[in-house]
């Protein structure tokens, strides 16, 4: 599927793939053609009957590339960049992936699953949005935005999720904590493998003359590295909180483990000279003077009963239990 939006200079509107063709290498305005899941034709036709791009790029949009990267070629710059998605029922993290090709009067965005923010990028373009119709450099930096920014709701739901499971940490829950706090570091840990790159490829845009980002949009993309770096912070944050929960979590289990152990071996001790009572006159040797006893049986009940209380007296003074 193909959507190509033209401006020309005075109004912004859509075109078909034949229309562009005709209007193809633009003189005035630029146009922005995004593509969704497109065929082998779609992408030879536009991507390399009419503009040409290297077969390694065609390669990198065909399929999912898991790290971000940003390419300069002499007619146009190449990106791959990311943004996340939580995935509530599976408590799990997944990353979706936008290509775009940057030229002096195109942009050429491609992704292979739908993107909730695009269409709302694509009205304003068509709506004749101040900044937007700066150059394409500004509907990049839009679109690059708005990928960051979805990374907020995603780390605020972590935070809640790790901030239930601090608390029941030191609660009785029936919960397999443990288990969601590994999950939640482990999504943390996919936002920190795709969001290092990222920062990086931003601060190459703002260190490097790139030839198709201009220095007054420069400004906007050193904003999102603001916000990179402030999600950067966050997710170090996270990522401590959740080691901190964790360990917090071991050492209470370990905690508790003790305690049973230490109740069990007590009433072990207990129970360990009342076994041995109980298994010497449970032998049926035929001489044994005490069985003849008349109240051999109390005098043996009485004994074990005040060895129990006397170790119990003990334990008790010690404060073991």
């Amino acid at each position: 599927m193909i959507e190509i939006i033209y401006y020309n200079g005075q109004t912004a509107k859509d075109l078909s793939v034949q229309e562009f063709e005709n209007i193809y290498p633009i003189k005035e305005g630029f146009v922005w053609i995004d593509f969704f899941a497109p065929s082998s034709n779609e992408i030879k036709k536009i991507l390399v009957d009419l503009f040409h791009f290297h077969h390694l790029t065609i390669e990198d949009l065909l399929v999912f590339t898991d790290h971000p990267k940003l390419d300069e070629y002499d007619d146009y710059l190449f990106g791959i960049f990311h943004s996340i998605v939580y995935h509530e029922n599976e408590m799990r993290v997944a990353t979706w992936e936008i290509d775009f090709y940057l030229g002096n009067k195109f942009i050429i965005t491609n992704h292979l699953k739908p993107i909730i923010f695009l269409p709302t990028l694509k009205n304003k373009f068509r709506n004749k949005n101040e900044i937007i119709l700066k150059g394409p450099e500004f509907i990049l930096q839009n679109l690059l935005l708005c990928m960051v920014e979805s990374y907020f709701p995603v780390l605020n739901y972590i935070y809640k999720k790790l901030d239930e499971a601090e608390n029941e940490v030191f609660t009785v829950t029936q919960r397999d904590t443990i288990n969601d706090i590994y999950k939640m570091k482990r999504n943390l840990s996919i936002i920190k493998r795709v969001l290092i790159p990222q920062m990086e490829i931003f601060e190459t845009i703002d260190k490097l003359n790139l030839k198709y980002i201009s220095e007054e949009s420069k400004f906007y993309f050193n904003d999102i590295l603001g916000h990179l770096e402030k999600i950067n912070s966050m997710v170090d944050n996270y990522i401590d909180m959740a080691k901190s929960t964790l360990d917090a979590h071991l050492s209470i289990s370990s905690y508790k483990m003790n305690q049973v152990m230490k109740t069990l071996t007590i009433i072990t001790t207990i129970v360990m000279p009342l076994t041995l009572i109980a298994g010497i006159y449970g032998m049926n040797f035929e001489h044994m003077p005490e069985l003849k006893m008349r109240y051999a049986y109390f005098v043996v009940l009485g004994v074990m009963l005040i060895i129990a209380i006397v170790l119990t007296t003990i334990f008790k003074k010690k404060k073991w239990f």
